[in-house]
């Protein structure tokens, strides 16, 4: 089974997820670049914004074609509440006809669920999803995440 994972990541958070992720499946990784600057309380600000509207961005063309692949993870933070960073959504609306199946994943720093984000990705999908994940920052690397991701790994390797 071919397994790629898309990732956005602003603070790094996300990329580790992603690394452990690609790690675990033996996944292809692929870092997705939004051409807004996202730096800064200003980039932030109108970050939280556009996921929070579900304002799709610009980003860089990616390597890897989705379509060549059995399994596409996506993934990225949790921005504005209640919605996946700009740059994933973004890739999401770019390739969901050319993904033969896909699972989600977010990081977060508050308490808030990540769940009304993930709903959003799946009803854009609009087909059956694997699984999804989602971990707060500050519980990365605590054993209970690790628990979570294996869980979400096996779910990924039934297919």
């Amino acid at each position: 089974m071919k397994v790629l994972v898309v990732y956005y990541s602003r603070t790094g958070t996300t990329k580790k997820l992603a690394q452990k992720l690609s790690a675990e499946l033996k996944a292809d990784i692929e870092e997705l670049i939004d051409r807004k600057n996202r730096s800064g309380l200003i980039g932030w600000l109108y970050g939280g914004r556009d996921g929070m509207k579900r304002i799709p961005t610009d980003i860089d063309p990616v390597k890897s074609d989705p379509a060549d692949y059995d399994v596409v993870l996506i993934g990225g933070p949790l921005w504005g509440f209640r919605g996946i960073a700009p740059a994933s959504r973004t890739y999401l609306l770019q390739n969901k006809d050319k993904i033969k199946q896909v699972a989600f994943f977010m990081t977060r720093a508050g308490k808030r669920s990540s769940d009304p984000a993930l709903d959003d990705l799946k009803q854009v999908y609009g087909k059956p999803v694997l699984g999804t994940l989602d971990i707060m920052q500050k519980d990365l690397e605590s054993p209970e995440t690790a628990e979570q991701i294996a869980s979400f790994v096996k779910t990924i390797k039934k297919v």
